[in-house]
């Protein structure tokens, strides 16, 4: 891992019910679920829109558990996953 800073950031677009992120640098888990919590208190997000990631710059180190924590707290503790449109 070279410790990159660790640089995130959204855009939502109610229009087009559309979230754009964007993910830089060297992700834990902590970082993945502060960046969560900050999109999720944005007051326009909506689990109903669609949400593109632009990981091409992000390295992710941490563990499979560790992972599949982080995938319990989405789908039980944050209750972010909904019905997707098909």
């Amino acid at each position: 891992m070279s410790n990159q800073l660790v640089k995130y950031s959204h855009k939502i677009l109610k229009d087009k019910s559309l979230i754009l992120e964007t993910l830089s640098g060297d992700f834990t888990i902590d970082a993945l679920r502060t960046n969560r919590n900050i999109l999720y208190s944005d007051r326009f997000y909506s689990q109903q829109y669609d949400l593109l990631h632009d990981m091409r710059d992000a390295t992710m180190d941490f563990t499979l558990e560790e992972h599949i924590a982080y995938l319990h707290y989405l789908v039980h503790d944050a209750k972010v996953l909904a019905t997707r449109k098909v």
